[in-house]
């Protein structure tokens, strides 16, 4: 219970103007516009996670438990040769594999040993959003700091993982990432995993130095195109919209003309060709 000032009254006995209680009253209304929003908010989360729990609950179990640990980090990496001074985790490219089953929960401690932010998105699998590590729904890892995600997989498949942050993908900071079916056979003798990659860091072109060209006003990299006119749409006015793809086909190949035997190479067609043999039956034999 707040305590009173001696004098009996809350403000401590001071007279106010009429403008200082206008503008007393003001704040008070907007503290207490303030206090509603932030309810209406918190609100807002706790529903959020409500549905965020139903939804893990929905999902299949299996009571078991797979932990990784990843530290993205500057790193050198041999290329059969050419050593590339790029981004791993760890000290491979790509990053070590993830390996679970249906129904489990994977657990991923994440240290972050690189100068800028990073994340780890779980491509492909369907997850609570809260670990998708795509901004705003989980925030990113910033320089120096650590992030566990923990989540269950629902689907078997061949999934991926990579920062959805900058050219770091482009860079080496991917892993496999693979959810066994319980229920699959698996009737081969060995399984490979494989990752393909258009690598040019160390080797040509930095993907920092591509992208840059790739954005630059000066250097075009497609047919210019003309800037459509714009239009307004009107209050309650329902348009129909179609997107146009740009597909750019190649020439057509020119046609190979049919020879016959003893025909001039610019002999066409082939029918006025005097050297033209007819077709003629097999001689049927007894």
């Amino acid at each position: 219970m707040p305590v009173l000032p001696a004098s009996g009254h809350p403000l401590g006995g001071v007279q106010l103007s009429r403008r200082g209680f206008i503008g007393a009253g003001i704040a008070s209304g907007l503290a207490l516009a303030g206090c509603g929003h932030s309810q209406t908010h918190s609100a807002g989360e706790a529903a959020m996670a409500a549905a965020i729990d139903a939804a893990e609950r929905a999902r299949p179990h299996s009571g078991r438990t797979v932990t990784a640990s990843l530290v993205p980090q500057q790193a050198e990496i041999d290329l059969g040769g050419p050593i590339a001074h790029t981004l791993a985790y760890g000290n491979t490219v790509p990053g070590p594999l993830i390996r679970a089953a249906v129904g489990d929960e994977i657990v991923v401690a994440v240290t972050n040993r690189l100068d800028r932010p990073t994340s780890v998105h779980w491509h492909g699998i369907a997850l609570r959003n809260d670990m998708d590590g795509v901004v705003p729904a989980t925030p990113n890892i910033e320089a120096g700091h650590d992030f566990t995600y923990r989540f269950s997989v629902p689907d078997p498949g061949t999934y991926w993982a990579h920062p959805h942050v900058g050219l770091e993908e482009d860079m080496g900071l991917y892993l496999p990432v693979i959810i066994d079916d319980p229920t699959e056979p698996g009737r081969y003798d060995a399984e490979w995993i494989v990752v393909l990659d258009d690598w040019t860091d160390g080797v040509g072109k930095s993907p920092q130095q591509i992208y840059d060209a790739l954005v630059d006003p000066n250097k075009p990299t497609a047919m210019p195109t003309p800037t459509p006119p714009s239009t307004t749409r009107q209050p309650r006015q329902i348009r129909r919209a179609r997107q146009v793809p740009q597909v750019r086909r190649p020439p057509p190949r020119p046609r190979r003309r049919p020879r016959c035997p003893g025909c001039p190479a610019a002999t066409w067609p082939a029918a006025t060709c005097s050297a033209a043999t007819p077709a003629t039956s097999p001689t049927p034999t007894t």
